[in-house]
């Protein structure tokens, strides 16, 4: 089949072969090569070029691609123009050229956590210039949970000037679970809790701590007192700054509800598009495994494209803010768990990756004590539009949530606009905040939340 000799080195410019196109159609059906190429009808022979590559862009961990180019030699049409991504198992004899792996599937074990620590070490060590310093020594939240104990956890009270890294929990409810109220804060403190008498994800994210080498986790049903509206103020005034300094966010966006857990369950497979030899530098062949298009939304294949947007979490309006605030998070996903922070998103154990849905917030906002990060109105004002959107396309159970499931956000952008937040609205810009829009399938509450000149005041925007 081929007419020119190939150059088969994966560190070369690739090879180039022409075949009859017949041939190609003929072995589609026992051969995985032949199956990857297009049933296109052409006459005569076609010029087929390979070349491997790395892709910084989508993949950040710098993935190995396939391209196949093929040619009808007829007229010199372009035919088809593909890139295949690529990946291995961590003991293959291609191990070493080809980066990426299949993803981790089985999220509680000691090996998962070890490759979610080693992504906070490499972020600490690599992304300085947009990722801050690890929050080893932030001032602890007035209360916190001690899960040194994992089977008895306690709640903490400091006292305000207390320091040290704690980790904060960014999970759905969905239906009543236990909480932290006037009458049991003190068994709790004194007592602490039973684990196993409290939901999963609050079990999981006791475990996970533990499992991180972190010994406080900040939950809000279990460190603001639920049943105290003015601890309620107070606390949710500081929640832009609890999320911003926490060691790292356990993100459990796989969970519908609190009772659901989001740490044992085993991740699906990648079922590969088809398997393939690979040539390796040393003389010996490798396998390489063709994954079907993970950068598309579309069904392609057996296999649905994890898409961010589509988890549990990713609906809740409260989960805004701790989804953006925080400058690391552990995503535990349906497919995998990753590792989120101000310079990327990556799957754990340099699994194939997803692009990543949302925003970040803007370059230097964890940075701004520093000259070389400062912020312009400009990029700060695109930053803001940017937030509101995403957090409008979300619902809040209780409609008078709208503004404050918002509210640490806006303190957060206050503080670096220095400017009023109004209802929704900045002073400085009022006159353009105005000029909102609300769709046509918006609908105003039956009671009171906010100004009828405020976003907050119609669902949707």
């Amino acid at each position: 089949m081929v007419d020119s000799e190939a150059s088969d080195n994966p560190k070369g410019g690739g090879y180039t072969y022409t075949v009859a196109w017949s041939a190609i159609k003929n072995a589609a059906g026992v051969c995985n090569w032949c199956r990857l190429l297009p049933k296109r009808q052409v006459e005569g022979a076609a010029q087929v070029t390979v070349r491997y590559y790395k892709d910084n862009g989508y993949t950040p961990v710098g993935d190995k691609l396939l391209t196949v180019v093929v040619k009808d030699l007829k007229d010199g049409s372009t035919f088809m123009t593909d890139e295949l991504l690529l990946y291995t198992t961590r003991d293959d004899e291609a191990a070493s050229m080809i980066k990426a792996r299949d993803r981790v599937t089985h999220l509680w074990t000691e090996e998962a956590f070890s490759m979610a620590k080693a992504c906070i070490d490499n972020c600490v060590r690599e992304h300085r210039a947009s990722c801050p310093p690890l929050q080893n020594m932030s001032i602890l939240p007035d209360r916190v949970i001690d899960c040194a104990d994992t089977s008895n956890p306690k709640i903490v009270l400091t006292d305000g000037q207390t320091y040290g890294p704690y980790i904060t929990l960014s999970y759905v409810w969905g239906g009543p679970q236990p909480m932290l109220t006037t009458n049991n804060v003190g068994k709790y403190t004194t007592d602490g809790f039973k684990i196993t008498e409290f939901p999963q994800s609050i079990q999981d994210a006791v475990t996970a701590t533990n499992k991180i080498g972190q010994r406080y986790l900040w939950i809000d049903a279990l460190c603001i007192l639920q049943d105290s509206p003015d601890d309620k103020t107070v606390q949710l005034g500081k929640m832009h700054a609890i999320y911003k300094n926490s060691y790292i966010t356990i993100n459990a966006a796989s969970a519908s509800s609190t009772h659901e857990g989001f740490l044992h369950q085993p991740r699906p497979q990648r079922e590969p598009r088809t398997v393939l030899p690979f040539p390796c530098a040393n003389g010996k062949t490798g396998t390489m495994y063709v994954a079907y298009d993970i950068l598309s939304r579309k069904k392609d294949g057996p296999e649905q494209t994890y898409w961010d947007e589509l988890e549990p979490i990713t609906n809740r309006g409260w989960c805004y803010q701790e989804k953006i605030l925080p400058a690391r998070s552990l995503v535990f996903a349906s497919d995998t768990l990753k590792y989120y922070c101000q310079t990327e998103t990556v799957n754990i154990g340099g699994a194939l990756c997803e692009e990543s849905t949302g925003m970040r917030l803007p370059r230097g906002a964890y940075l701004s004590d520093s000259a070389d990060h400062q912020l312009d109105a400009v990029q700060l004002r695109q930053s803001w539009l940017a937030a509101l959107f995403q957090y409008t396309m979300r619902s809040v159970t209780v409609p008078s949530d709208r503004l404050p499931a918002f509210a640490a956000v806006a303190e957060l952008f206050s503080i670096l606009n220095q400017d009023q937040y109004l209802a929704g609205l900045w002073r400085k810009t009022l006159l353009l905040d105005l000029l909102w829009k609300a769709d046509d399938k918006c609908d105003r509450p039956k009671t009171y939340r906010a100004p009828s000149w405020s976003w907050a005041s119609v669902d949707g925007l």
